[in-house]
């Protein structure tokens, strides 16, 4: 039987809400059969139409979703701006649903300790979509970085520049009216909410190493908006390494160049969304080796590959890798099985990843080093 959910949020002119139906129906074991994709009944409507949703399982308000549906879900999947996640998770967890919810939890670390801690209190099984670490090279990466192929990691250096809001400024030659760039929505920051959790999460989750502490500084190229939308962080880790991140969204004509480099004493990494089939090994004499997506003699991209080996995947299977743990997870959980090792981002990485902007926005405003809070998440 093929587990069932509902979407709150991600109408057809959303960027997430396609992306998370199509990874979570690619291997066949979901299916959507409700959905709340947006309070205007039209755009709801054609959205339901466009997927197959009878009309009566069709709501405007996910509160009436959750009455009537909760029942028949196994989980839903939150696709909704930053404002309302923790309020629409609580109401899910509430109705006794697992959880699949977009980045970033909330719009500031505040009000997600609490939540971290009610969904911790319900047992609940919650996956928070930081779908980088899905694509199979970073897997292969997290594995070569734990059985310590690199040495001892030194020095990380990840960058992801965006240039769609400087694209849109030169397009349209104004500023654009946006809920992402209205702090009461999204919160105090932009870029680094958007894509610095990202950077950050991909960092960690490669190198099995924590950020401690970090030096930000960020830019504001925006007249209506007093968010940053550039920014620049240096980064110490626990094992005594350093870093710097780099996160943009007015790069002009850069798409998603996603790149992260890891340096060891015995190695070094780098890998580049724009080609994610392959993983750069730098060696000591300067030379470089090229690893090919199932071509390692540990072959854990092979595990994670989900097209034949030679044919390039991407951005989509890595979002459906996460979802196939998410998967088991849940199936475990229905038929009572103590399953171990799900390979998802939780909860605490999603308030681990407010932490770090936390830190950024207190040492922009600061100008000095600021510690990541290492308490309770």
């Amino acid at each position: 039987m093929k587990l069932r959910f509902a979407m709150i949020g991600g109408a057809l002119d959303s960027f997430m809400g396609p992306v998370h139906r199509l990874s979570a129906t690619m291997d066949g074991d979901a299916e959507m059969v409700a959905g709340s994709f947006s309070r205007r009944d039209e755009k709801n409507r054609a959205a339901g139409e466009r997927w197959h949703i009878p009309v009566d399982r069709l709501y405007t308000d996910y509160r009436e979703l959750l009455a009537k549906e909760a029942h028949s879900l196994d989980y839903v999947i939150i696709c909704t701006p930053n404002s309302t996640h923790i309020e629409i998770a609580t109401a899910a967890i509430e109705a006794g649903l697992a959880v699949a919810c977009d980045k970033p939890v909330d719009r500031s670390l505040e009000p997600a300790v609490p939540f971290a801690r009610f969904a911790r209190d319900k047992k609940a099984l919650m996956m928070v979509t930081h779908n980088y670490s899905g694509y199979p090279m970073i897997r292969e990466a997290r594995v070569m970085c734990a059985k310590g192929y690199l040495g001892t990691v030194q020095r990380v250096v990840v960058e992801m520049p965006q240039g769609w809001l400087q694209g849109m400024i030169a397009t349209a030659g104004r500023e654009p009216e946006m809920w992402r760039l209205d702090p009461d929505i999204v919160g105090p920051s932009l870029a680094m909410a958007d894509v610095g959790t990202h950077a950050h999460h991909l960092t960690e989750f490669v190198t099995g190493l924590r950020v401690t502490s970090l030096f930000a500084e960020k830019n504001s190229y925006l007249q209506t908006s007093t968010l940053e939308n550039d920014a620049n962080l240096l980064m110490r880790f626990g094992n005594g390494a350093s870093g710097v991140l780099m996160v943009s969204e007015i790069a002009l004509g850069d798409r998603n160049p996603f790149r992260l480099r890891v340096y060891g004493t015995k190695l070094g990494i780098e890998w580049i969304q724009e080609y994610p089939e392959r993983l750069v090994l730098k060696e000591p004499s300067g030379n470089e080796r090229i690893l090919y997506r199932g071509h390692s003699a540990d072959a854990e991209s092979t595990a994670w590959s989900r097209i034949p080996i030679g044919h390039p995947e991407g951005y989509l299977e890595a979002f459906a890798n996460l979802y196939s743990e998410f998967h088991r997870a849940v199936l475990d959980r229905k038929a009572n099985r103590s399953g171990t090792g799900y390979l998802f981002p939780t909860i605490d990485d999603g308030v681990r990843g407010l932490r770090f902007v936390q830190a950024a926005l207190t040492s922009y405003s600061a100008g000095r080093w600021t510690e990541i809070d290492g308490g309770e998440s």
